[in-house]
């Protein structure tokens, strides 16, 4: 006996799409029989901008999932990230970044750069919060960490206060320090 594969799990939304489309159906129905009114007409017009506005959300959540994917596959693949990862590992966090070479130095603000563009990208909703915390909130928070005293340290350096130096980023660090998943 061949078995039928289960239902998919059908968000509330779908019910509503579903609701919307027999809805519109059966106005359509009842147009195409003759039962005008202004009412039907008005009642119409309601669900296809529902229907409408609905759609439209639907996609533009879609672009922002399909952005963060976009952004994970080159993160996992960007050389910037495996440099910064191998330094920050090595080194540990604190004040011993202070004996890194200028290249290190470089390697590490480059890394704080990719992550700074995430959080201005989540902040802004190009970015689809929930998964970049799914895949990256660990990470996220375990080099803010490390690179605090490299952060601070760079907003005051040449005597130059730099307060806008990763403050997404910092932001976005802490945002997952107080709410974790």
């Amino acid at each position: 006996m061949m078995r039928l594969p289960p239902f998919p799990p059908v968000s509330p939304w779908g019910f509503v799409g579903l609701f919307l489309v027999l809805a519109a159906g059966a106005a359509g129905l009842g147009l195409f029989l003759g039962w005008e009114s202004a009412a039907l007409q008005n009642v119409i017009l309601l669900l296809a901008l529902f229907v409408a506005l609905l759609s439209l959300w639907s996609a533009r959540n879609t672009e922002r999932q399909k952005a963060t994917l976009d952004f994970l596959r080159e993160y996992n693949d960007s050389d910037v990230v495996a440099e910064g990862t191998r330094i920050l590992n090595d080194w540990g966090g604190g004040e011993e970044y202070v004996n890194l070479n200028k290249e290190g130095r470089i390697a590490v603000n480059e890394f704080l750069n990719l992550f700074e563009m995430l959080a201005i990208g989540l902040k802004n909703g190009i970015y689809d919060e929930q998964m970049t915390r799914d895949a990256l909130e660990t990470t996220i928070v375990r080099y803010y960490r490390k690179t605090e005293r490299f952060i601070r340290d760079f907003r005051n350096r040449d005597n130059d206060t730099r307060d806008a130096a990763f403050e997404h980023f910092e932001h976005l660090a802490r945002r997952f320090l107080k709410k974790p998943k």
